[in-house]
This record gives structure tokens, C-alpha cells and sequence, in this order.
């Protein structure tokens, strides 16, 4: 239950939780360590007691003479100007989010959100001292205290604060929409990200990783799917969830991956070369497979870049070798260093526009002594 009181009046009203006696704290009004979800509980009633003062010095300022149920109303957004805060449209659209995963959204976008809207919770803690701010007063100044809060106490890059920045603007957006926020802080607040050079693998370093001489079994296989995704393009979660389905044999005899990208459900067309293709053949036997099988048993992306570190030591590579690289290598080293047309490598990394393929593909300088070479004055 939670009590307000003013000028000695009482209202009593249920907050809808329940906790087992033993688990609460009746000198702190709060719930004790040993209950599950504690820390949950806890942040809520902070956040309750915020919405009634903040309930109680709205009324006191907009109007002259109110009630306990205005203030009780006002906390749950009824009345004077149906009041919303920003900590209920996180919670809107993280479950917006979370609802769509696997179907048009990646996981990995919902645990974005979820690390975004904590970075700005700890953001109001840690600037205003309060866990939530009423959305109609969300203003540019808040933004810019944001950015510079990312960039300062987390340690993130610009361009990593910038997409938080990103995904913060979806809120402010949906407040817009729904009369909840009369003006855009965006306005004159730039969004534009820093370029970026994409690492990559020459040809050289494919080749040292390939003939490197492993004896530690969970090292050969990360080695495979690496190679895999040098030589297809794929990212960590399709070759995670590549199927037998996927592998088609065309009338011609060529071995293809027809595959809907995990991230964007756009569909990824790539003709299997021999090496990608000796690799299926040796983690699977397609024959005997079933369509929803899997070809690869992949472990977590995190134990797998913390794998390819051990490779990169070994193959004398003095780069931060990731999964991600190899996506990279395909679009720049394996594709358009050989004279393959963006707009095929476009196609085959299931993007849906050729800028999207420009950010991963470089042209090399061999490739430009290359293509001079063919003029002729």
C-alpha cells in the first residue's frame, strides 16, 4: 500500500505488488535483499514517491484548490494535461522491442534498448538525482548533458553515444506524436556519426589463418566458421542458424545459401565457393540432414571473438580480430578486390541499398593501380 498525506489528510491506495512479510523492511518501506526482484521493487516505489511530489507541485502550481485523488490521479497521467514520463515510455518500447524479436528485430536490438535505457537512467540518477523527468519537459539541454554523460563517465565513443542518442530519439518521437511533447529538442541537434575505418583481412592473413597448424579442437572449429564467413559474408547469428533448408543445389551443379538475414529479413543470395562449401561438408552431411537442422553447433559470439584472439596471436595477425571482420574481409578483400560489382556483393550481403555495402567495402589500392592501368591515352 502507499500512503500520501496532506495537511493531515490520508489516502490509502494499493500499488498492486505483493511481498512476503519476511522480505520487507517496514523502517525503510522497502523490500530486503533476499526477495527476487528486490531491486526492481525498489526502483518502482523510488519512482513512486518521485511521480507524487512531482504530481503534488504541479497541482500546487496550475491549480488553486486540489485533492488527495488529484494527486493520486496525476501520478497515474489522468488529468492536467494527462502527465506521462520518460521512464513509461521506455518501459512502452522496450516491450515493443522485445515483442518484435525474431520476427522484423534482431535480439541483439532488444538488448540495446535494455543497455540504452539503463545508460540513461544512471544519466537522471547521477545529473538531477531523480530516476524518472516528465516527458513534457524534456528538453535539448537534456541531450547535450546525455551525450556529453556517455562520452565522460561511460567511456563511449562518439559514435557509440550518438546511437544511443539514436534510439533515445524514438521516445521523444512517439511523445511527439501523441501531443505528450509540444517541441522536438532534436531540432538543431546533430545526429551525424564519425567515419569509420572498417577492419579487414588481406589475402596474406586469410592464407596464415588457413594453414595455421591447430592441435585445440575448440580452435580448429572457430577457425572453419571464420574462414566460412571470409568466404560467404554471413554474420555471427546467420551462420549461427544457417540451415539444411538454406544449402540449395541449382540444376547446374552450384551449391548456394538462400537465406533471410537474421537483422533485416532481407534475403542474402550467395553462390558457395569450394572452400565455404568443404567446410559445410565437413561439420555436416547434408544428405542425411533434415530441412530445420543446423549445419553449424556455434557456440555464444562473445566465446568466439574471445577464441579468434587466441588465433590472431598465433597466426601473427596485430589486429582485433572479431567475427564481424570477416564480413568485412568478404565485402572488401574476397569480392571487390577481384573485380565483383558492388551491386552483386550488394545482393549477396542482403543489404537493400548500395551505401549500406559502401560503409563495409573499400577500394584498394591495388584495385585503383589495377583499374588505371586499363586506360589508354
Amino acid at each position: 500500500m502507499m500512503r500520501i498525506t496532506l495537511n493531515g489528510d490520508q489516502l490509502n491506495f494499493s500499488i498492486n505488488y505483493r511481498v512476503p512479510e519476511k522480505f520487507w523492511n517496514s523502517k525503510l518501506s522497502k523490500a530486503s535483499k533476499g526477495y527476487e526482484g528486490y531491486r526492481e521493487l525498489n526502483r518502482y516505489l523510488q519512482d513512486l514517491e518521485f511521480r507524487a511530489f512531482d504530481a503534488f507541485s504541479t497541482l500546487e502550481r496550475e491549480e488553486e484548490e486540489f485533492t488527495l485523488s488529484n494527486i493520486r490521479d496525476l501520478m497515474n497521467g489522468v488529468g492536467v494535461g494527462s502527465v506521462r514520463y520518460i521512464g513509461d515510455l521506455w518501459d512502452e518500447q522496450i516491450e515493443d522491442v522485445r515483442s518484435r524479436v525474431g520476427k522484423n528485430l534482431a535480439y541483439a536490438t532488444y538488448q540495446r534498448y535494455l543497455t540504452s535505457r539503463k545508460h540513461f537512467t544512471s544519466f537522471l540518477i547521477d545529473t538531477y538525482n531523480t530516476r524518472n523527468l516528465r516527458v513534457s519537459k524534456l528538453q535539448k539541454h537534456h541531450l547535450e548533458s546525455y551525450y556529453s554523460y556517455l562520452i565522460r563517465e561511460k567511456e563511449v565513443g562518439h559514435n557509440h553515444a550518438i546511437k544511443h542518442l539514436q534510439i533515445f530519439k524514438t521516445l521523444v518521437i512517439k511523445a511527439i506524436d501523441n501531443g505528450w511533447l509540444k517541441s522536438n529538442p532534436y531540432l538543431r541537434f546533430p545526429l551525424s556519426k564519425h567515419p569509420v575505418e572498417r577492419d579487414f583481412l588481406s589475402m596474406d592473413e586469410i592464407q596464415r589463418i588457413s594453414e595455421l597448424n591447430l592441435t585445440i579442437p575448440r580452435l580448429k572449429k572457430v577457425r572453419d566458421l571464420f574462414l566460412f564467413a571470409c568466404f560467404t559474408g554471413l554474420a555471427f547469428i546467420d551462420v549461427q542458424t544457417l540451415k539444411r533448408s538454406e544449402i540449395l543445389k541449382s540444376p547446374d551443379g552450384t551449391w548456394w545459401i538462400k537465406t533471410l538475414r537474421q537483422k533485416t529479413k532481407i534475403r542474402s543470395t550467395i553462390p558457395l565457393l569450394e572452400l565455404p562449401l568443404s567446410i559445410i561438408n565437413k561439420h555436416a552431411n547434408l544428405e542425411e540432414m533434415l530441412p530445420e537442422e543446423k549445419i553449424f553447433n556455434v557456440s555464444s559470439n562473445q566465446k568466439v571473438n574471445s577464441y579468434l584472439k587466441e588465433i590472431a596471436d598465433l597466426s601473427r595477425i596485430h589486429k582485433n580480430l572479431t567475427f564481424h571482420i570477416a564480413r568485412h574481409t568478404f565485402a572488401t578483400t574476397v569480392t571487390l578486390q577481384h573485380g565483383v560489382p558492388i551491386e552483386s556483393v550488394s545482393k549477396m550481403l542482403g543489404h537493400t541499398n548500395i551505401k549500406t555495402t559502401q560503409h563495409y567495402a573499400k577500394v584498394l589500392d591495388s584495385k585503383l593501380k589495377e583499374d588505371m592501368a586499363k586506360l589508354k591515352f
